[in-house]
């Protein structure tokens, strides 16, 4: 185990690769790589260290306990100032002293949408078709949109945000460039029914990957499932763009499971550092 010299030429090589495990992107500069070596297999696993706390990024990522007790040792030995490590998602619980559980939900892309749409169960493709036909029915000029990074008008963030409002009450207190900026955002896709926009999806494509950032649609509007529709829509595009899987990350929400073809138990962790009496009296007289 070692810190790879290129950290960002070893961002390439961590998987699963997409955004909650890609630190270049989330913290900028602030994150190294670690190299594992097992036998002939190779592992690429990023983290970052803010004043006591370090985090490693093990999002949906297969290493055994082995190597993991290799990489707590590891972060420990060599960052005397580190007394905690977070780790958000992994796929093995190991029996950490503070530990969550949530099921994480992706789609691996077969080779067009459309094998992804009639891979799906007979009754979710009746409803979404049925629904699609009753919105074309009922509103003949609806159209979906999809917009790149430097197209994505604020007056849809706007929207996000009054849709999140009406349906949860949350307020987000940023403005629409912010949370663009804050939360990665690098496509974003709408349905828009006379002159409104009624559902959109926020996604941060990452080379063959993507992660659904956020869904949000009119509740007046829910008949026609407008948010599964777009993200079917979403899924079909993505594909033809050449992406390989399309991640929902961790929830309750029903579409998860309705649109998803691969779902996993993760785990949330914090390890404590382990130190003797006289080193918690070294590091309490230091931080007076």
């Amino acid at each position: 185990i070692e810190i790879f010299n290129d950290k960002y030429a070893g961002v390439s090589k961590i998987t699963p690769n997409f955004l909650y495990n890609r630190f270049d992107i989330l913290y900028g500069d602030n994150f190294e790589i670690l190299k594992i070596t097992d036998n002939e297999q190779e592992y690429f696993i990023p983290f970052t260290i803010r004043k006591s706390t370090c985090e490693i990024g093990l999002w949906l990522t297969d290493i055994s306990k082995e190597i993991f007790d290799k990489i707590i040792d590891f972060i420990f030995e060599n960052y005397s100032k580190i007394n905690r490590i977070d780790i958000g998602s992994a796929i093995n619980n190991y029996d950490t002293e503070k530990i969550s559980e949530e099921i994480n939900y992706w789609v691996d892309l077969p080779n067009t949408g459309e094998e992804y749409f009639a891979s799906l169960k007979r009754k979710q493709r009746y409803n979404i078709r049925k629904r699609q036909e009753n919105l074309e029915e009922d509103f003949k000029n609806h159209k979906i949109t999809k917009y790149t990074k430097d197209e994505i008008p604020f007056s849809i963030v706007k929207q996000f945000f009054k849709l999140k409002k009406q349906a949860f009450g949350k307020n987000y207190h940023i403005s629409p460039e912010k949370y663009l900026k804050k939360y990665f955002v690098t496509n974003a896709y709408t349905i828009e029914i006379e002159n409104e926009v009624a559902a959109i999806v926020f996604t941060s494509e990452v080379n063959e990957t993507v992660y659904v950032e956020n869904v949000a649609y009119e509740k007046k509007y829910s008949k026609y499932g407008l948010g599964i529709m777009l993200c079917v829509n979403m899924i079909k595009d993505v594909n033809a763009n050449g992406k390989k899987q399309v991640f929902f990350s961790s929830g309750t929400d029903g579409y998860k499971k309705e649109l998803c073809n691969c779902s996993r138990t993760t785990y949330s962790m914090t390890i404590n550092k382990k130190c003797s009496f006289w080193t918690f009296i070294k590091q309490f007289i230091l931080k007076k």
